[in-house]
């Protein structure tokens, strides 16, 4: 997905954890807004 970017300057292999945390990090607030709205009270 976001292998096209072949520059030297920009390598998402170089710190993955943190990549992968984050990501996690926001789907979970996501998640958690969608709970909010959903949620009947």
């Amino acid at each position: 997905m976001i292998k096209k970017f072949s520059s030297p300057k920009f390598q998402p292999e170089a710190d993955p954890p943190s990549a992968e945390k984050y990501g996690s990090r926001l789907l979970r607030q996501l998640a958690e807004k969608a709970e909010v709205v959903r949620a009947p009270h």
